[in-house]
């Protein structure tokens, strides 16, 4: 799989914004996995969002956190980066 630039998204969120109608990040997170599991214009990223969610558990992991705690991690705007 290769990458360009102007294939990459990043998804932000910090629940500052759920006041303003803004959905929390695993409310996104479950429409764009909802998105690749049923719209054809999405199965093209469906490999780069399975790399992405799989080097975030992973890095998660290297640091001792699994499972769901990774989600609410994520929610709460935690790096898990070296």
């Amino acid at each position: 799989m290769s990458t360009r630039s102007a294939d990459v998204m990043f998804l932000l969120g910090a629940g500052a914004s759920v006041e303003a109608e803004i959905p929390m990040s695993m409310t996104m997170i479950g429409d764009i996995e909802s998105l690749l599991r049923t719209n054809p214009d999405w199965q093209e990223h469906l490999d780069l969002y399975h790399h992405v969610k799989s080097a975030i558990h992973y890095s998660a992991g290297l640091k001792g956190t699994f499972g769901l705690e990774v989600s609410a991690a994520a929610d709460e705007g935690t790096t898990f980066a070296p």
